[in-house]
C-alpha cells in the first residue's frame, strides 16, 4: 500500500504534472465546473460545438474536493490521483480474498502495484482512476451478495467511465447467465438504467453508435508490449488462478477473465474498437487470477513441506 501511494506520489511532480498529455483535457472540464458551478455541456475542443457526452461522476467529484478544499484543481486531480490509486490498491485486497483468503488478497494487490500496465491509467487523472476501484467494488459486492452496494458501485461505475461501464456490464451480463444470479442481474440493470439517463439528458439521445470515437472506430492493436505491461509474475501465475476459479466454481472470476478477453479481443465479435483501452482491463482481470494463482502456489508449497 505505502509503496503504491509513494509511487502515485510522482503525480504532484512538477508544473503540469499531472496533466500532460491529453489529460489536460479532464482536467480543463474540472477547472470548468468549479470556475462556472456547471457541467460543461457542449465538449471544451474543436470549438466547442458539439455536445459533450463525458459522464459527470469523476469530474463532479474532483472538482468538488478542488472546491471544497480551495485546492487549485490541477494539484485536486493529482491528489485523487494518491487517493484512489490507495482506494484501487484496497478494493483489489478485497475482490482478490473473497477468491482465494486473505494471502490471495494481498498477492492480487501486489501484482496491481507492479503492473506497469495497470500503473499507466492509475497515475495519471484519467476517469479510469475512479472507474477501476468502482468496478472492483461491484464485483466485491455482487460477490458478497449486497444488492446495495453492488448496485450503489454500479451505477457509480457507470456515471464515471463508458469503458469501465462496459467491461462491468459484460462481466454481470456474462455472470448473471453462468451463476443465475439475480443480484447481479439487477446491478446491470440498474447501471443500463443510469447511463441511458444520463446520455439523454446530455446528448437527447440513446445512440451510443453516434459517438466520434464509436463512429470512426477508434482503435488501438495489440501487441506483445501490451502483454508483457501486464507483468511477468501475474502472467505466469494467472493459469493456476484460472484452474482454481473454475475447480472452486467462482464464477464471478471466470466471468471477469471471460468478458474481459472478449471485449480486449472485440474484434473477434467484428466490432474493433478500444482494444487497447479495453486490454487495461484484461490486464485487471490478469492480476486478480494471478494474486489468486500465487496463493495457491504457496499453499500448496506448504502442504508439500
Amino acid at each position: 500500500m505505502l509503496f503504491g501511494i509513494w509511487y502515485r506520489l510522482k503525480a504532484l511532480e512538477g508544473l503540469v504534472h499531472p496533466t500532460y498529455g491529453n489529460t489536460m483535457y479532464h482536467t480543463g472540464i474540472i477547472r470548468a465546473i468549479v470556475e462556472t458551478g456547471f457541467m460543461p455541456v457542449y465538449d471544451l475542443s474543436y470549438g466547442g460545438f458539439t455536445k459533450s457526452f463525458y459522464v459527470p461522476a469523476y469530474r463532479l467529484f474532483t472538482a468538488s474536493v478542488s472546491s471544497l478544499s480551495g485546492t487549485d484543481p490541477i494539484v485536486s486531480a493529482g491528489l485523487m490521483v494518491v487517493a484512489l490509486g490507495a482506494v484501487s490498491i484496497c478494493a483489489i485486497y478485497l475482490l482478490g480474498k473473497e477468491f482465494g483468503g486473505p494471502w490471495a488478497g494481498a498477492c492480487c494487490a501486489i501484482l496491481f502495484v507492479l503492473s506497469p500496465e495497470l500503473t499507466i491509467y492509475t497515475i495519471r487523472p484519467f476517469p479510469e482512476v475512479l472507474g477501476v476501484p468502482m468496478l472492483l467494488l461491484a464485483l466485491y459486492f455482487v460477490k458478497k451478495q449486497d444488492l446495495g452496494m453492488a448496485v450503489l458501485a454500479s451505477v457509480l461505475t457507470a456515471l464515471t467511465h463508458q469503458t469501465s461501464a462496459a467491461v462491468l456490464g459484460s462481466v454481470l451480463l456474462v455472470y448473471s447467465v453462468l451463476a443465475r444470479d439475480k443480484k447481479a442481474a439487477v446491478a446491470l440493470l440498474s447501471m443500463f438504467v443510469a447511463y441511458f439517463a444520463w446520455q439523454l439528458y446530455a446528448l437527447n439521445s440513446l445512440d451510443i453508435f453516434s459517438m466520434r470515437q464509436i463512429a470512426l472506430k477508434e482503435s488501438g492493436k495489440i501487441t506483445l508490449m501490451h502483454v508483457e505491461r501486464i507483468g511477468l509474475f501475474a502472467l505466469l501465475a494467472a493459469p493456476i488462478g484460472a484452474i482454481k476459479a473454475v475447480k472452486k466454481r467462482h464464477w464471478l472470476l471466470a466471468s471477469f477473465a471471460i468478458a474481459a478477453l472478449l471485449l480486449a479481443k472485440n474484434e473477434w465479435l467484428g466490432i474493433g474498437i478500444f482494444n487497447d483501452r479495453l486490454f487495461t482491463f484484461l490486464a485487471l482481470a490478469v492480476v486478480v487470477l494471478g494474486g489468486v494463482g500465487l496463493a495457491e502456489l504457496g499453499k500448496m508449497w506448504g502442504e508439500a513441506k
